[in-house]
């Protein structure tokens, strides 16, 4: 959660408190009881405000994508390709469609099997980098648990790191990022 939530709560704690303000001088009273309700109002803003500013602060970063009542993630090769970002053949209309190997095919089968544990693939868009990622990661870690995250602004990645190892328990977990921010993609040289 971002700050902005807590600016907006405290905003409308404060138009709050002014209409009370200008409610209570309209209606009358006396000056005492005036103060009163001002102090009131005050008090009142200023506790949102720190509540607000508290629940900002609560870290929801990134939430693991379960498939199974237990919490635990699939295995990488029981998921379908399009669940991994990679789009439809546009030859074939489906995800599924037979694997034509391409030039990067080679680097990306070394790089997976020699037990590099980072491979990040780039290149232009629907060029087929996700589709050759998916087969490499499908060929030497079907087994593996595939853990996603739901939702990631601001995640630590070591955190995430973390997550994953505790889902895997001792076993082996592939951490699949498919469009990670700049943020993220910062941490990956610490």
């Amino acid at each position: 959660m971002t700050r902005k939530p807590a600016w907006i709560t405290v905003g409308l704690g404060a138009v709050l408190a002014a209409s009370s303000g200008v409610t209570i001088n309209r209606v009358g009273g006396s000056a005492k009881s005036q103060l009163v309700w001002f102090t009131l109002s005050f008090v009142l803003l200023v506790a949102a405000g720190i509540v607000a500013r508290w629940k900002s602060q609560e870290r929801q970063d990134f939430r693991i994508q379960t498939t199974d009542s237990q919490g635990r993630p699939p295995k990488l090769g029981e998921v379908p390709l399009g669940e991994l970002g990679v789009h439809q053949s546009q030859v074939s209309g489906n995800d599924d469609s037979a694997y034509i190997r391409r030039d990067i095919d080679s680097a990306l089968d070394e790089a997976v099997s020699s037990g590099q544990s980072l491979v990040a693939v780039s290149g232009a868009p629907l060029a087929g980098r996700t589709r050759a990622l998916a087969e490499a990661a499908r060929r030497y870690s079907a087994g593996s648990w595939l853990v996603r995250f739901e939702a990631m602004p601001g995640a630590s990645l070591t955190e995430m790191i973390s997550a994953a190892r505790r889902v895997a328990h001792g076993g082996s977990a592939v951490l699949w990022l498919e469009n990670p921010d700049l943020g993220l993609l910062s941490q990956l040289s610490a």
